[in-house]
């Protein structure tokens, strides 16, 4: 998925690096959590509930029918779903600057504030929401081999996160990206933004170490 404007393209080393200072001038410190595979997503809104300094308990919670859980029998558009996350209350999507690209195929552009304002792009085609940020120029890749080689291995290990390449005025980008149905909760789909974000800032933290190695 293009960006309306490559003027938006963000370095997302740069947006990792104002996250952890956020982070840090909150109060808040790392704690490492292994979880299965399947129950990330689940660990993620547990991350944020604790950030928000909720209390959690470990009964489970009954199956709650508001607008963030119920299935959207009409398929989301982009202004539909812009419209639905204004209403919301859900404290990740507080923590989001929404803005719309009109035009024949709108876009809307999410920045995750919690995220070092990171831009992620949402479109919706039919029916597939599609969600991209992008990661930064193919040829800042040294060896682009490797890191081809590395994001085929790994891509596994990031839930509801894919990588790919996308062409803007002429220049290639490495993007992670993730896709949903068009008539996915809300819930799913803040969980696919928030979960995006974070893959995006692990990435761009690997390839700092690796650089620094």
């Amino acid at each position: 998925m293009i960006p309306p404007r490559s003027s938006r393209a963000q370095d997302v080393r740069d947006a990792a690096k104002r996250w952890r200072e956020a982070l840090v001038a909150q109060g808040l410190v790392k704690v490492e959590l292994w979880v299965p595979t399947d129950l990330k997503p689940e660990a993620k809104k547990l991350e944020q509930a604790l950030r928000h300094r909720a209390v959690i308990t470990t009964t489970p919670h009954p199956s709650l029918e508001n607008a963030m859980t119920m299935v959207n029998e009409a398929p989301w558009t982009v202004q539909s779903l812009k419209q639905a996350l204004e209403a919301s209350e859900a404290p990740e999507v507080a923590a989001m600057t929404l803005s719309l690209t009109p035009g024949l195929d709108p876009i809307l552009c999410v920045e995750m504030n919690d995220f070092g304002d990171l831009p992620v792009y949402v479109s919706v085609n039919g029916m597939q929401i599609l969600a991209s940020t992008l990661l930064w120029p193919v040829t800042s890749e040294a060896d682009a081999a490797a890191f081809n080689d590395f994001a085929l291995r790994s891509h596994k290990l990031m839930p509801l996160s894919t990588f790919g390449i996308v062409t803007i005025d002429g220049t290639d980008y490495y993007e992670l990206f993730g896709a949903l149905s068009a008539h996915a909760t809300l819930q799913d789909i803040v969980v696919e933004l928030v979960t995006l974000a974070e893959n995006a800032l692990d990435v761009a933290a690997a390839r700092a170490d690796a650089l620094a190695a």
